[in-house]
C-alpha cells in the first residue's frame, strides 16, 4: 500500500474516501520492532531520526511520517525543516509536532511538510493567517475549533466528538489507549469497523489518541491489521 499525503489531507478536511492512520507515538522498542532493527544510533540525528520514521511508516501503511520538532529543540529547527524537505516524495510528506514559535516556523517554511500539530499552542500561537493546516494536540476540542484549527488530537471517545463536532473540524486518534490495553484484538477490529464505516474517512483520522507503550503491541498490531484491511 502506498503512501498518500493528498488522501491525509481530504481526510483532514473532511472529505470521504479511505480510512486514514494518525498514531505519532509509537514507542522506541515498538519502533524498533516493527522495523526489525535496534540501538540507539536509530534516534540520536536528525537525518537517521527521520529515516527511521520513514521505515516505521512502511511498516505501519500511515498515509505521512509524524516527525517530533520537539525531541531536538528550537536550535536544530531549521536543520531539521531542511532535512525533512530533503527526505519527502511525491508520494509523502511529513507532519510535523512542534511545541514553539521557532518549531512552527521552520515547519510552515519546509517543503517537506503537509501539516503541522501543535503541543502548549494557547501560550504561544499568534497565526491567523496559517500556511498550512493545523493540528491541536492538546487543550479541548471546543477550543481548537475557536482557534481555527483543522483537526484536534482526540484521547479517547472520537466517535462522540466526531458526531458532534465534524461538520466545524477533524478528529484524530480517538480509540483511547486505556481502552486498547484492556481489549481482545476482535473487540478493536469491529470498533474500528465501525468507524470507518460511520465515518466514511470523512474528517476522522484513527489512532490510539495518546502513546502506547511498549506492552502494547498486540492491541498496535490490531489496529494496524484492520486499518490495513480497509485500505
Amino acid at each position: 500500500m502506498n503512501p498518500n499525503t493528498k488522501r491525509f489531507l481530504e481526510a483532514l478536511a473532511g472529505k470521504p474516501g479511505d480510512p486514514v492512520l494518525f498514531e505519532p507515538f509509537v514507542p522506541v522498542y515498538l519502533t524498533e520492532q516493527l522495523i526489525w532493527r535496534r540501538g540507539e544510533h536509530l534516534w540520536n540525528t536528525i537525518p537517521i531520526y527521520l529515516d527511521t520514521l520513514l521505515s516505521l511508516r512502511e511498516r505501519t501503511y500511515a498515509d505521512t511520517v509524524i516527525a517530533d520538532m520537539r525531541r531536538f529543540g528550537d536550535d536544530t529547527a531549521d536543520e531539521m525543516a531542511a532535512e525533512m524537505a530533503k527526505q519527502a516524495t511525491e508520494e509523502y510528506r511529513f507532519v510535523a509536532l512542534c511545541g514553539s514559535p521557532v518549531q512552527y516556523a521552520a515547519a510552515c517554511a519546509s517543503a517537506g511538510v503537509c501539516a503541522v500539530g501543535l503541543y502548549d499552542w494557547q501560550s504561544w500561537l499568534r497565526d491567523n493567517a496559517p500556511s498550512l493546516p493545523r493540528i491541536a494536540m492538546d487543550g479541548n476540542c471546543e477550543s481548537a475549533i475557536a482557534n481555527g484549527f483543522d483537526g484536534w488530537f482526540c484521547p479517547a471517545e472520537g466517535e462522540k466528538y466526531w458526531e458532534q463536532y465534524h461538520h466545524q473540524i477533524s478528529i484524530l486518534g480517538g480509540l483511547g489507549v486505556s481502552w486498547m490495553q484492556t481489549e481482545e484484538p476482535v473487540t478493536i477490529h469491529n470498533r474500528s469497523e465501525a468507524i470507518f464505516r460511520m465515518t466514511e474517512g470523512a474528517g476522522y483520522l484513527i489512532g490510539s489518541g495518546g502513546e502506547v507503550s511498549r506492552e502494547d503491541y498486540l492491541s498496535l498490531i490490531s489496529l494496524l491489521g484492520i486499518y490495513r484491511r480497509y485500505r
